[in-house]
């Protein structure tokens, strides 16, 4: 899991793929990071996930 997930971030960086006119690369990252840990998250780590990501920096 830990070469598939480094393979994704490096593949944000490849401009044939993502390019910078078209996408954010912080954006890609926080997409593919999310896909990924849902994917390989139970029921109770994606309710876990969604709490985190209900968090703000005031609360």
């Amino acid at each position: 899991m830990r070469r598939l997930q480094l393979a994704q971030i490096e593949l944000v960086f490849n401009p044939d793929i993502f390019p910078s006119c078209q996408f954010s690369v912080g954006e890609v990252q926080v997409a593919c990071l999310s896909h990924f840990m849902r994917g390989i998250a139970t029921r109770q780590g994606h309710t876990l996930i969604d709490q985190y990501n209900t968090i703000t920096e005031d609360a």
